[in-house]
């Protein structure tokens, strides 16, 4: 057993100051906290309404890559159709966006198989995971600042990509052998 658990006591929200950062697709909220030893401590956090990451294979059983500039990292990279929770639409609706904006596909066969915190020491959002099925091509609708390439790939060249380190997102990989997983079930 460990002999910490019975110290660990979830900490108190004493205050939120909304919005210490604003940007476009980033925001820091100040939280103060009341921490289990009675101690004050401030810690940021990055709110949200989540992301979705779409793993998904057409009708002849491809699965959909896409391929872009990734800005962080400084980088071409591969990953999966992917994006933000919209407000005021369900995980399921942002997903089906996605799909279809980056990839230019859609699918009326979706299942999500799996619903992490994103990194739950900084943020409090959280990401889903959908398998979409059969998938249809209607054409990319990408937004103005979007430059991607759509990829197509076995089940098994993705594990090795995966695996590789060609595929450098975490969210995507960990996606990616999510549904790899659940292909093979």
């Amino acid at each position: 057993k460990d002999p910490w658990n019975h110290m660990i006591k979830k900490w108190e929200i004493q205050s939120i100051k909304k919005t210490v950062w604003p940007k476009k697709y980033c925001t820091v909220d100040e939280y103060l906290f009341k921490r289990q030893d009675g101690k004050l401590t401030k810690w940021y956090i990055h709110p949200g309404d989540g992301v979705v990451i779409i793993v998904a294979l057409t009708k002849k059983g491809e699965v959909i890559c896409i391929k872009q500039y990734r800005q962080g990292i400084d980088m071409i990279d591969l990953g999966f159709p992917a994006g933000g929770v919209k407000k005021g639409i369900t995980p399921l609706q942002s997903a089906k966006e996605e799909l279809e904006e980056e990839a230019g596909y859609i699918s009326k066969n979706w299942e999500c198989i799996d619903k992490r915190a994103r990194s739950s020491g900084t943020s409090n959002s959280w990401q889903y995971t959908y398998v979409a099925l059969d998938c249809v091509e209607v054409g990319q609708k990408l937004e103005d600042d979007e430059f991607i390439g759509v990829e197509y790939y076995s089940i098994k060249e993705v594990e090795t990509l995966i695996q590789n380190g060609t595929m450098n997102d975490m969210g995507c990989a960990y996606s990616g052998l999510l549904a790899l997983k659940h292909f093979n079930t």
